[in-house]
Order: C-alpha cells, then structure tokens, then sequence
C-alpha cells in the first residue's frame, strides 16, 4: 500500500483520522522540541507502529523512534543537534573531528550550515552592550590583543568595546 493509498484510507474514517491528527500532533510536538523540525504526513505514514495505531487504536512499538529512523527531515535535524552538541562542547569527543569537518568546507557551506544550525552573526541593528567599568574594559582590551589582527575589530565589536 503506497502513501496516497494510505491517505486515501485515513480520510475515508473520521475515527481514523481522529487518530492519525493526534499521533500527527504528538510527534509533532517531540520533534518540534528535540530538533525544531516536523515531521511530514508522509513520514509518519511510513512508520508501522503509526499505522497500527490509526488503524486498530492499538500502541506497538517506539513510534517516535521509528520515525526519527525513517525521517530525512528528522534524521538531518537531529544532525544538525549533535553536531552543535559537539562544537559547543570542547570535551566532548567527537569535538576536534567535527571542527575539522566544518573547517574544510568552503565558505559558503559553512555559512549555510551555521544558520541551519540557527548560529547566525549579531545583526546590525541588534544593540551591543557597552563596557563602562574601566578595569573591565581594559582586561577585555588586553584579550583581545591576544588574537590574531583579522579578528580583533569584530571581536571588540562583539565585547562592547569597539
């Protein structure tokens, strides 16, 4: 039976329907937490154990892990959170072969795959806190003179001291 025929036979029962809309939104709601990402109808029509459910009221089977195995969408989500579980944690130890992986990439992907990870930079309209205590500033100051040239004046842009 192919996903139409599927469909097909879900909007034919208002019972079924009842309880492919709730598994739909269940899911759903999961994902949307874990990931930031939904689940397609399609992808959820592709799991047995959703199938089971709208078809005999019956649970069988990790719904949520069956989809999250079928899903693209889901499966790159989920990607997409370990990868920036592992670049945010220097410890952990998939960290430094993460950071290669990003590293090599041109520039553009690895623009695109920061915003898909939602790392976009500080817009120009975003307000930028400002130093006033002049201790603070000047360790700030001191730090930043520790980078390389080609990132100083973004950095003391980005600590308020620019």
């Amino acid at each position: 039976m192919n996903s139409e025929d599927k469909l097909g036979l879900i909007a034919s029962s208002p019972e079924y329907k009842a309880r492919f809309d709730t598994v739909k939104a269940q899911q759903n709601d999961i994902f949307k937490k874990k990931y930031n990402v939904e689940a397609t109808d399609l992808d959820l029509l592709d799991s047995p154990a959703v199938m089971i459910f709208v078809l005999a009221g019956e649970l069988s089977g990790d719904m949520t892990a069956e989809i999250e195995n079928r899903s693209a969408a889901v499966q790159n989500a989920k990607k997409g959170v370990e990868l920036q579980a592992a670049l945010s944690d220097p410890e952990n130890s998939e960290h430094d072969k993460m950071l290669c992986a990003l590293n090599s990439l041109p520039p553009h992907q690895r623009m695109q795959k920061a915003r898909e990870m939602g790392l976009e930079g500080n817009s120009m309209n975003d307000p930028v806190a400002t130093v006033h205590d002049p201790s603070e500033r000047a360790r700030i100051i001191a730090e930043i003179n520790k980078l390389p040239l080609s990132m100083r004046i973004s950095a003391a842009r980005a600590r308020g001291v620019a």
